[in-house]
């Protein structure tokens, strides 16, 4: 499920508090997902709503795709708290969730 394989960066990027230069060796991490066209269930349901709310399918739905009862828990529970009832406002939440990713070195 998860392997490392020796990779060349093509661009520069920042990894937490790190700069990785151009034709830096690095070592990443892999894991094996599951492809769009070879999902079904729980997985093709989140892939499909995925793709219909953004257009695409993101990592974060990628690589809980072979755990398809973690992948449905995460969504619901993303759900709950960006869309639930509570004291804070929609943009206040999503404020606050692009404010620590930031933080955290985070695209999302």
């Amino acid at each position: 499920m998860l392997r490392a394989t020796n990779k060349t960066c093509a661009c520069p990027v920042i990894v937490g508090r790190i700069r990785i230069t151009v034709g830096t060796e690095v070592n990443v991490a892999y894991v094996r997902q599951v492809k769009p066209e070879e999902a079904d269930g729980l997985v093709k349901k989140h892939y499909d709503m995925g793709l219909a709310r953004a257009g695409k399918i993101f990592n974060i739905l990628r690589i809980q795709s072979l755990t398809p009862e973690a992948l449905d828990a995460t969504m619901v529970f993303y759900a709950n708290v960006m869309h639930g009832k509570g004291p804070l406002r929609r943009w206040e939440r999503e404020l606050l969730a692009t404010v620590v990713s930031k933080i955290n070195g985070c695209v999302y």
